[in-house]
Parts: C-alpha cells; structure tokens; sequence
C-alpha cells in the first residue's frame, strides 16, 4: 500500500497470532472503539492466490488480533478473529481473504460459562413451594409480596386442625432450576427475621437441598419454643461457614410436628433476604476485634476492612455490647470509613463488645473487574471508585441466558451515571468514573470546524434537556427494615436542575419540562433512589449535544498545544470545536471507526445507549437461545 497518510509510515504492525500480515494487507484496513466497550471491531482483507484453502494455519477463528503503530507502540486495536476464513471471497474476477475481528467485549458477550451472580435479593425469586400442601381445614396464610410471610390465626372462631409435620414453605431456587454452570450453589443467606413458635409443638426451619424437590430436605436452622424479636438480623449459615457446594435450592418452613388444634398465632416473617451465590471470596469478610462503647460505635477488624464510607455492611456474631435501645450489633448498617481497620456505624454501644464478623458485598465496580479477569479476558483490572454512587447495593444476579456483557451493563448502570468501563490496552478492564478533562489536559483534541478536512455536524438535542426528573420505583428498606412500609411499596421522587424551583413538579408543570422514568422494577432505598433521579438529570443534561464529526485531516490538535494522529482518536475522549466551545462545550466521543486507507475518522458525539439497559429473565427461553451479542455502540457483532 502506497498511501502517505500516517497510518503507513512503515510503522504500521497487524498480527494475527504471531503471523506479521502488515506487509500483505489489501485495501479494506478499519477499526472502531467504543465508549462503554473498549475496542470495538476491525475488518482487513489479505490476498489469496486461490480461492480454495485457508490463507494460514493462524488465521483462523479466535486467533488474536493486534494492531500496534509508531515506535512507542501506540495500540490501535486488540481483539479476536470473529469469522470463518477456510476459503475465500471471490469479487470481480479478485480472489482474496477478509478477516473480521471483535474486541474483548464481544467476547464477553459470548461467554455463556460465567454467568453467575454474587447476591440475589429479589423476593420475585421465592415461591410457594407446591410440595407443602396444606391440610383442607388449616387456615395457613403465606405471602411474598415485598416481603415472605407465613402464618395461621389462632384466633378464629373455627380455629381448624393441622396435620402433623404439613404446613407451608416459600422456596428459592438457584436460576429457577436452569443451571448455567455446575460451579454454581447457594453460599449462604442474610435476612431480617420474625419468628413466633413460643410453643414446643412449632417450628420454623431453614432448609436446603440439591433440587427443588429432592427426597429430603438438610436442616441448617430451626427455631422450636422460641420468639426471635421482630426483625434481627440472621445468617446461615453462622458466621464464615458456607453451605454444601451442591446446595441450589433453600426454604423457609412453619409447620407443627403434631396433629392438633390452632391454639395461638403464629408467624415467620423475613425480609432483605439476600441469597449469596458462589462463595465468599466475592465479599469483603473481616473478623471483628472490638465494638467500643461509644455513640456511634467504633467497630475494628482485625485485617484491613476494605470498605469505603457509604459501603452497606451486615454484622453478626457480636458477644458482649450493650446497646442502647437493646438489640445489639446485628444486621444491616451503612459504613463511615475512619481507618484501614475501623469504621463507624450508627449505634449507641454503651458496653463494649468482641468477636464476630463483618460482610460487605463487592462494590459495583469491583465486582465487574473480579467479572473481567474471572473470565480470563482481562489480564488486570484498574478499578476506580465510583463517585457518588449506591455502592451499597449487592443486587447483582445475572438471570439465566443473560450474557456476560449484559451483566457488566446491568451493574455499571445502576451504580452510577456516566461510567466509564471496557477493555483496552493490554487486556485491562478499566473502570471509572467519565469525567471532562479540565485546563490543558492532552487527551483533550482541539478542531477548527472551518477548516478543509472537517465535516461537523453536531446539534443540541433541547428534547433531552430536563429540568425535573421524576423516578418511580419499588421501595426497599435495605439498612434495618424498621420502615412502616412494606418492601415492595411503589413510590416517587424527583431531582431538579439548578435554578429550577425546588417545589415538587407533580407528574407534569405547564412551565418545566418533566422526565418520567419508571424503575418500577427495582428495589431502591429513598437514597438510592435520589441518587439515581440526580444521576439520570445529569446525563441528561450531558447527552444535549449529539451529532457526528468527520476528521480528514492527518493530525489533530491537542488543546494545550501539539498534535497527534487522527487515527489515534478513540472513543471515550474529549473533543472542543473552536467557535462553538461557549456554547457547546466539551463533547464526549461514544464511538469511533477509522478507515486506513483513507486516515479518514468518524466520530459519534454523545451517548448512544440507555441510562439503565436492563436485564430480563429468560426462564423459558426457546431451544438453543442465547442473547445476540451487540457491541456497545448497537451495530450486530460480526
């Protein structure tokens, strides 16, 4: 190739393996990268002097791509062989190879062997359990609306009679059954509890077993002529300990061990239940040294806690404290970092206490890059903490049939709005936080849009600008359950931009453009929920300008001074347009395809997906269905 634009200066390197191919390409050399993604696809072509046969032994599908230019290197593109190249296209009387490859996100998106979740806290997941009929005069009362609850009135008129050992239990079963991988089982449960079996012919258990219908049921705890206090906080197993590895199911059970009449109520109630999947390496777990007498108290660990302040953490096992009101240091509470080992949480300990553990799911962001490199894409993870984010929340199960993609998707965009997230040089997955860059920052590029060479088209998209934001989502109390509404409850809240009155618009204002979005389906604390209505109204507001811009021009200026190659542009940089910079501002590039042989690159302004893509269940999915993989930018993987 004869070009003299910069990307064919001699130092232009295309390995397929370890096969050097740069000396042979053909005309057809392009690449894309995307913004969240990473390196996106690339198409090169290479001769054949028969149509019939492979071109190499190495070119081959799933054989590793790279593209590396100057001395530094500077890395253009990584990914795989996405396509089948035993033969080759025939086209004008021209017989030649073309090879398709993907970037590691699409990879991803193609790895069903891992895609397990860490914690699944969704009540939608449990289900009465149609093996515990009950007898035709009992008066059993069971419910999982936003929380599980099992009873029987001891107070009606016909109190009825119940058969020995038949009552009612609610079950979980790991992937409703649709196993995913045989590596997967229940660890362990946190819940908050309300057990009523005061008398000795009563209990409540927790089971689990193998299937959801096995011959028999394993008891890991039962509660008989006890009343546990109305919501304390519970695992099981205890502290550190972890069920069989074989375990995929769990239920709670109330039932009476003797035939006879209903001579009292009883009930077993629980909420925040979290089921953990896999095992516990996926959680921050420190044994606690002390819970010093104070207000709030002190907890310290003995190892490192590795909790950020915000972090939502359950402590269990605690001996000794007292606390003032009486309860003890059990349950859920939401972190203040002071120290590698010592946090503080809100309580009033007025006797010091020992022992005991403290658990905090993986934050957002760590869990995508333990994802990353569990999965053998990434060979590091640079993880940033997101800013301002729910960290909190564990709700992080990837149903069955979701692809891995998917999932990181899921998990990015419920932490917080923009995220930036993908594999790039080197298979690393990085995470962040999207910021613009401030002052003279080199990674900002600077264009003239009269200048011969660029083609710019980006206007203000004023439908998207909002000055309220109205959520609707599905109420979750996460910390103690001491709310007097139900888990489940739909509720509102609202975000407004600056200058905007802070008065409630209602679900319309004759003067204020409202957006509505409904997360009717997930389970949000109050804060969370706010913090998601801020979130939307910022991106929002960052989405206003959108367009595409075309660069012809060999090299691009840098702001601060310099320049670089047009082709080194990648999606997730910045981009200011001299004369409308006032106005516009700095624009963010979400995609970025570069054609070699013309040094021609085409950049997409602003965010092309959906603030929270979601992931569905598919617990009846055809045969042979799996998610089509698609890039981040939307375009079909090829």
């Amino acid at each position: 190739m004869t070009e003299t634009n910069p990307i064919f200066d001699g130092t232009l390197e295309v390995m397929i393996g370890t096969l050097d191919v740069t000396a042979v390409l053909l005309p057809g050399l392009s690449w894309s990268t995307t913004a969240p993604g990473g390196f996106g696809d690339a198409t090169m072509c290479l001769p054949a002097s028969s149509p019939w046969g492979a071109y190499h032994a190495q070119v081959v599908k799933g054989a590793a791509v790279t593209m590396h230019h100057s001395g530094t290197p500077v890395v253009l593109f990584e990914g795989v062989v996405t396509n089948d190249c035993t033969h080759a296209v025939i086209a004008g009387g021209d017989a030649y190879y073309e090879v398709t490859a993907a970037g590691r996100w699409w990879i991803a998106g193609q790895r069903q062997d891992y895609v397990r979740g860490w914690c699944d806290e969704d009540i939608t997941q449990w289900f009465i359990h149609a093996s515990a009929e009950l007898t035709s005069r009992s008066s059993f009362e069971v419910s999982v609306d936003g929380r599980i609850d099992m009873g029987i009135d001891g107070t009606v008129d016909d109190p009825g009679r119940v058969t020995g050992n038949k009552g009612v239990a609610v079950m979980y079963w790991l992937n409703n059954g649709l196993e995913t991988s045989a590596d997967e089982y229940i660890d362990h449960i946190e819940c908050l509890c309300d057990v009523d079996v005061g008398s000795g012919l009563w209990y409540c258990d927790i089971d689990y077993a193998t299937s959801a219908y096995p011959a028999s049921w394993t008891n890991s705890r039962q509660w008989n002529s006890e009343d546990v206090p109305a919501w304390t906080a519970y695992r099981t197993p205890s502290a550190g300990a972890s069920l069989p590895t074989t375990t995929k199911a769990v239920r709670f059970r109330l039932y009476r061990s003797t035939t006879g009449v209903v001579d009292h109520d009883r009930h077993a109630r629980f909420k925040k239940i979290r089921v953990y999947i896999g095992d516990t390496t996926r959680r921050h777990n420190s044994a606690i040294a002390t819970v010093s007498a104070a207000n709030p108290t002190v907890v310290t660990t003995t190892p490192d806690h590795n909790l950020t302040t915000g972090d939502i953490v359950f402590i269990d096992a605690v001996a000794g404290e007292v606390t003032s009101p009486a309860g003890g240091v059990q349950g859920y509470y939401t972190a203040t970092r002071t120290g590698a080992k010592t946090f503080t949480i809100p309580v009033n300990v007025t006797t010091a206490g020992t022992g005991g553990t403290v658990c905090a799911p993986l934050r957002v962001e760590e869990i995508m890059g333990q994802a990353a490199t569990a999965t053998g894409l990434a060979t590091t993870a640079t993880v940033s903490a997101l800013a301002g984010a729910p960290n909190g929340q564990p709700d992080a199960m990837a149903r069955p049939f979701t692809t891995i993609a998917s999932f990181i998707d899921e998990l990015a965009s419920r932490s917080n709005a923009p995220v930036e997230y993908g594999f790039w040089d080197s298979a690393d997955f990085a995470v962040n936080t999207r910021t613009a860059p401030a002052g003279a920052d080199a990674g900002r590029y600077l264009i003239d849009a009269t200048t011969p060479g660029i083609d710019y088209d980006v206007f203000a998209n004023t439908e998207d600008s909002y000055d309220y934001v109205r959520i609707v989502y599905k109420f979750v109390d996460v910390i103690d359950g001491t709310s007097n509404l139900p888990e489940g409850t739909p509720k509102t809240t609202y975000a407004y931009r600056a200058g905007a009155s802070p008065t409630d618009p209602g679900w319309a204002h004759a003067d204020h453009r409202v957006y509505l979005y409904d997360a009717g389906d997930m389970s949000l604390t109050d804060a969370n929920a706010s913090a998601v209505a801020t979130q939307l109204l910022a991106y929002l507001s960052s989405i206003v300008y959108q367009g595409t811009i075309t660069i012809a021009t060999p090299t691009v200026p840098l702001y601060g001074g310099g320049t670089k190659n047009t082709c080194y542009i990648r999606a997730g940089d910045w981009v200011a347009e001299t004369h409308h910079y006032a106005t516009s501002g700095l624009l963010y590039i979400s995609s970025c395809d570069i054609d070699a042989d013309s040094g021609v690159a085409s950049l997409t302004i602003g965010p092309d997906r959906e603030f929270v893509p979601r992931v569905r269940p598919y617990l009846s999915p055809p045969a042979g269905h799996r998610d089509g993989p698609r890039l981040p930018s939307g375009r079909p993987a090829r």
